[in-house]
């Protein structure tokens, strides 16, 4: 079997047996996959670190069957300070969560994890909203999986004018003379919709860098949230918890 070096991001971990963990990674080129972490609950276990949540590592692993078997591992990063703070530490884990669950298997996700690295950094390293990054990420989240809402003209008609309304079922902007005819729409700002187009259209990089009003939170996070629960049909009691905080 041929020894494979992995990059990647653990963002589950699930105890195996009294000593072991399997890890489901997302690596660099790879996507999710799974890792077995042999030993790893051992006190002097050298790959005790680098099977935790959050832990960004370079990997030296060998493949069987429907898993890699991790020789050795070395940290990048651990995000240590998400760690200390329980807020920080509860939306991160409910991102993790987001994507474990919804990012497919065995494909290619680097976008996806430049995002999540970016995110935990900037959540790690800063003292901006947890609740904000959050909303940030999943609309970004939702656009590079495929659900990138339309924002500059309306969904039903076309019309690129008086986009006062916002279509999750058909993912995107609508005008006001479509929800005068009925279409079902949820209002948005011109403050919130000019918000949306920088998340969707910023480069990662730069994703972070900028400021709403607590207006345009509150809308952002209510268009966010029904927008995942129209595409995706899941409950995260990882989100239930953060924001019972």
């Amino acid at each position: 079997m041929a020894i494979e070096k992995i990059r990647g991001i653990v963002i589950k971990e699930m105890n195996k047996g009294e000593t072991s963990k399997n890890l489901i990674v997302l690596a660099k080129g790879k996507g999710k996959i799974f890792m077995s972490a042999k030993g790893s609950r051992k006190s002097k276990s050298p790959l005790m670190a680098s099977s935790q949540i959050f832990s960004y590592c370079d990997y030296v692993a060998f493949e069987s069957k429907n898993f890699y078997n991790i020789n050795q591992a070395e940290i990048i990063e651990n995000f240590y300070n998400i760690r200390t703070d329980i807020e920080k530490l509860a939306y991160a884990s409910y991102i993790v969560d987001l994507v474990e669950r919804t990012c497919p298997e065995d494909m290619e996700c680097d976008d996806i994890m430049l995002l999540l690295l970016k995110t935990l950094s900037v959540l790690s390293k800063t003292d901006i909203n947890p609740r904000f990054l959050t909303v940030i990420f999943e609309i970004k989240y939702m656009s590079l999986m495929g659900f990138m809402p339309e924002t500059d003209s309306c969904v039903f008609c076309g019309n690129n004018e008086s986009l006062s309304y916002f279509s999750m079922a058909e993912g995107g902007v609508m005008c006001e003379k479509c929800k005068k005819k009925g279409f079902d729409g949820s209002f948005i700002s011109g403050g919130t919709l000019s918000a949306l187009k920088y998340i969707l259209c910023s480069d990662i990089k730069k994703l972070f860098s900028f400021k709403v009003s607590d207006e345009v939170f509150f809308e952002l996070r209510s268009i966010s949230r029904k927008y995942i629960a129209s595409h995706i049909n899941m409950t995260f009691k990882t989100l239930e918890f953060a924001e019972s905080l």
